[in-house]
C-alpha cells in the first residue's frame, strides 16, 4: 500500500483508545464516504463563487451560530487564519497579536506584509489596550481562545477594548467550534472574524474549517481573499462532512455538555489516586496530565506517553511536562474505562510533587521587519549552533504549531534548546507500534 498507508491501515487495526483529534473517528455515522467525491460539475457550486448550494449551506450555518456570514473551508483554519488577515491588512501596517499564535498566522504576516506587535504574555482587556496605545496604526488585534492546550482569553473584555479603539478583532478559534454548545462562540462574544476547526472538535473529515464574519456585507470580499490562498480543487466530502458536523451540532448540544461529567470523573479518579492533572477552568474536551508535577527520575511527559501507550491509550500530544487528551462526544464508555484504570495506577507509580516553578522564556530580539527578512539573501543551518543566528523564517513544530521564533528575530540560545528538544522528540518517537 505504501509506507503511509500502510501507517493508518496499521493504527486503525492497533485497537488503541482514541484521545486525539480528528473528532470525524465516529464510527462512520456521520462521516462522508470517498464514493461521494466530485468536482465543480453542474449544479455543485463552486466554493470561492457559491450561489448554490455552497452558499445555501453557509447560511444556514450562519443562521445556527448566529453570524453575519460563514465560509466553508476545505484547507483548514489556516485557509480561515490567512483569509482573515489579508480582509485586516489594508486597514495598517502592522497587527497586534498573542506570542500564543498559530504558525500560519506569522507566516500570513510574512506573506501580507504585515508586521506582528506581540503580546508576549496572555492577551488581556489590559495588555491589549496597552499595545492600542502605542501602535496607533494596528490593522486589527489578533488573538487565540481557547489555546490548544484549552485556556480562554477574555474575548468579550478584548472585543470592548477593540471597538474602543475601531480595530477589527480576529479569533482564532481552532479548538472551539463546538463552544455554541457552552454559549461562549467568539462571534457571540463580540469577535469580527473567527476561524473554527471543525475536525478538531467536531464529527468533521480533516481539514474542514468555518470562518465567521461578523458583518455578512463582507460575505464576497472574504471569498475572494480566501481564493487566493486555497486550492481551486476543494474537497466536496470535506464540505459534506462540515455540514453534517454543524447539523450534528446544534441538534445534539447536550451530547457535548455530558463530555464535562466524564471529564470531571476522569478528574476525580486522578485526585484520589495522586496523579496531577488539570481539567478545571479549561475546554471540556481537554484533559491534561500534568507530568511536570512528578519528581521520578526520568518522568517527563514522553516517558509517560509510553506508559499510556502500553496501556492502548494514544494521547493527542506529549511534551517534557504535559501529556494532552482530547475528549468529544463519541469518546467510548471502555475508552473512558481503559483511561481511568490507567490514571488509578498511574497513581501509584508517578510520585506527586509540589507545584514548580517554570522560567519565563526571554523575548527575543527582533532584528529586522518580516517584510524585509523576506527579502535578504538566506543560508541553511544545522539547529546545533545557530544561537546568534537570524531566522530567516517563522519556526514551529505541530503539533501544536505554536511559534518558536519568528523571521527577522536573532536565535538566543533558549530557542535553540527548544528547537533541538522538539524535533528530536519529533525524530524519535515511534507511536506506530501495537498497544500492550
Amino acid at each position: 500500500m505504501g509506507l503511509i498507508g500502510d501507517f493508518i491501515k496499521q493504527y486503525a487495526a492497533s485497537g488503541y483508545s482514541r484521545f486525539h483529534m480528528p473528532m470525524s473517528i465516529d464510527n462512520g455515522q456521520l462521516t462522508v464516504d470517498s464514493y461521494f467525491d466530485i468536482t465543480e460539475i453542474a449544479g455543485a457550486d463552486s466554493l470561492y463563487n457559491a450561489n448554490g448550494i455552497i452558499m445555501g449551506s453557509e447560511q444556514a450555518a450562519a443562521r445556527l451560530y448566529g453570524s453575519g456570514a460563514v465560509l466553508y473551508s476545505a484547507g483548514g483554519s489556516t485557509l480561515c487564519v490567512q483569509t482573515m488577515t489579508a480582509m485586516a491588512a489594508d486597514r495598517g501596517s502592522r497587527i497586534i497579536a498573542g506570542r500564543d499564535s498559530h504558525i500560519s498566522f506569522a507566516n500570513s504576516c510574512l506573506l501580507l506584509g504585515l508586521e506582528p506587535e506581540w503580546i508576549f504574555s496572555k492577551p488581556t482587556p489590559d495588555t491589549v489596550e496597552q499595545k492600542l496605545r502605542s501602535v496607533s496604526d494596528a490593522a486589527g488585534v489578533f488573538v487565540t481562545s481557547p489555546s490548544y492546550t484549552g485556556e480562554f482569553a477574555d474575548i468579550a473584555g478584548i472585543a470592548d477594548v477593540c471597538r474602543k479603539y475601531s480595530k477589527p478583532l480576529l479569533v482564532d478559534n481552532a479548538h472551539g467550534a463546538h463552544l455554541p454548545a457552552f454559549g461562549s462562540h467568539p462571534i457571540s462574544l463580540g469577535a469580527d472574524y473567527v476561524c473554527d476547526s471543525a475536525h478538531k472538535t467536531l464529527p468533521a473529515l480533516t481539514p474542514a474549517a468555518l470562518l465567521h464574519l461578523k458583518d455578512g456585507s463582507e460575505y464576497r470580499r472574504a471569498k475572494d481573499c480566501m481564493s487566493i490562498f486555497g486550492s481551486t480543487s476543494p474537497s466536496y466530502p470535506v464540505l459534506a462532512s462540515l455540514e453534517r458536523a454543524v447539523e450534528y451540532l446544534f441538534a445534539n448540544p447536550d451530547s457535548f455538555t455530558a463530555v464535562v461529567q466524564k471529564r470531571d470523573e476522569l478528574g476525580e479518579t486522578a485526585d484520589k489516586s495522586g496523579l496531577s492533572v488539570r481539567y478545571k477552568d479549561i475546554d471540556a474536551m481537554k484533559f491534561i496530565i500534568d507530568s511536570g508535577g512528578h519528581e521520578r527520575l526520568g518522568q517527563d511527559g514522553i516517558t509517560m506517553e509510553q506508559s499510556l501507550l502500553s496501556a492502548g491509550i494514544m494521547p493527542e500530544y506529549a511534551i517534557d511536562d504535559h501529556i494532552l487528551l482530547m475528549l468529544s462526544p463519541f469518546t467510548r464508555d471502555e475508552d473512558y474505562s481503559k483511561l481511568r484504570q490507567w490514571i488509578t495506577h498511574a497513581g501509584l507509580s508517578f510520585a506527586k510533587k509540589a507545584d514548580r516553578s517554570v522560567p519565563s522564556a526571554p523575548i527575543p530580539q527582533r532584528v529586522y521587519s518580516m517584510k524585509e527578512t523576506r527579502l535578504l539573501p538566506k543560508k541553511t543551518i544545522p539547529i546545533p549552533g545557530c544561537a546568534g543566528e537570524i531566522s530567516a523564517a517563522n519556526k514551529a513544530v505541530c503539533p501544536p504549531g505554536s511559534i518558536i521564533i519568528a523571521a527577522g528575530e536573532r536565535i538566543d540560545q533558549h530557542t535553540e534548546t527548544i528547537l533541538q528538544n522538539l524535533t528530536k522528540r519529533k525524530g524519535d518517537q515511534d507511536r506506530s507500534g501495537q498497544p500492550g
